[in-house]
């Protein structure tokens, strides 16, 4: 059994939420804190959960996710350019620093399960039910909302070549 020194010494897991909204960061924050802890198998206090809306300082963390810009159109009018642009500029800053991180998608409640799948790296106690992970067949990326154009130009390049091996058909 590991003496009260020895636990201490074990680093938290530190998770930092990202969004251009601090409010939406620090309910999603605390959302994900919750689920750790009902799921966990190393206990609520191995991990530790923070929320910005800046990147500066951003430290030695284990995981970044990044909230989407808020897409809501229900009143038929345009998105708030300010939000897509602050959105923007949190994602040029992570790629800048090359801090990796994962941009978090859909409603919340998949938001939630898309970052508890990212977290089940260190803790497959969390791996959501009938998620799928970068390691497994099957994964799909939604390419359709992402605006990074490495990642474009990489997903072109393997439909180009999956092209160029295929054999003509008449």
């Amino acid at each position: 059994m590991a003496s009260p020194a020895q636990t201490a010494a074990v680093a938290a897991i530190k998770v930092l939420v990202l969004s251009h909204d601090a409010s939406a960061a620090r309910n999603f924050s605390a959302a994900l804190g919750a689920a750790v802890a009902r799921q966990a198998s190393a206990g609520p206090q191995a991990w530790q959960f923070a929320d910005r809306t800046e990147t500066a300082d951003i430290g030695s963390i284990d995981f970044c996710l990044l909230l989407p810009w808020d897409e809501g159109n229900t009143d038929g009018q345009e998105p708030e350019l300010s939000a897509l642009q602050a959105h923007r500029a949190l994602r040029q800053s992570l790629l800048a620093q090359q801090q990796s991180f994962q941009a978090l998608r859909g409603s919340q409640a998949q938001q939630l399960q898309q970052a508890l799948a990212a977290l089940a790296v260190r803790d497959r106690a969390l791996m959501p039910a009938g998620a799928q992970t970068l390691g497994r067949p099957g994964w799909r990326l939604a390419c359709e909302k992402c605006d990074d154009p490495v990642c474009e130009h990489i997903l072109l390049g393997q439909i180009q070549a999956e092209r160029q091996a295929r054999p003509p058909s008449l």
